[in-house]
């Protein structure tokens, strides 16, 4: 018998994940695009922070409580997390902000890494980021100083010029 402690339920266009209560995660729908957690189920029975868990066109991420990134997926859509993980060098994140294509994830002292599209995989911002906001295939941040900073396809916004004293960022990223 299951319980249905159904506290959460993300939805993209090719399939579903719903959290059932504490370890319990249940995927469903296309098995390449996030439907099968199989390849990373022994990270999913415990220690999830159910306030985490995003999701790009075809993968999900979340973070766990010893601030490790768990994702699956389509991997070009952000469904393999390790490169990532790697770039943390065990700081731990603390939040993830999804693009179309992939994700970027703050760490506990403001710098910022990212994976999915090849344009966003790997890149590692190494300054104090305090705002972010992701479109198909780029992100931008707010810096500790107010200027404005972006990485990924150029063509999505993934250049800025200059950008001095910024409040927020924003994106039409749906």
């Amino acid at each position: 018998m299951l319980n249905f402690w159904s506290i959460l339920v993300l939805v993209s266009p090719t399939l579903t994940q719903a959290q059932l209560g504490e370890p319990s995660l249940v995927c469903w729908g296309n098995s390449g695009q996030g439907g099968d957690t199989s390849t990373v189920a022994n990270n999913l029975t415990s220690g999830i922070i159910t306030t985490s868990i995003k999701s790009s066109t075809e993968a999900f991420a979340l973070i766990k409580q010893d601030g490790s990134i768990i994702s699956w997926g389509a991997s070009a859509f952000g469904g393999d997390a390790r490169a990532a993980n790697a770039a943390r060098n065990g700081v731990p994140a603390v939040a993830i902000y999804p693009a179309k294509n992939g994700f970027a994830a703050l760490l506990s002292n403001g710098n910022v890494v990212s994976w999915g599209d090849t344009d966003l995989d790997g890149v590692k911002i190494d300054s104090f980021c305090t705002k972010i906001a992701g479109s198909e295939d780029a992100f931008g941040c707010i810096l500790l100083n107010k200027t404005v900073i972006a990485w990924g396809n150029t063509a999505n916004g993934g250049s800025v010029q200059y950008i001095d004293d910024a409040e927020s960022i924003h994106s039409n990223n749906k």
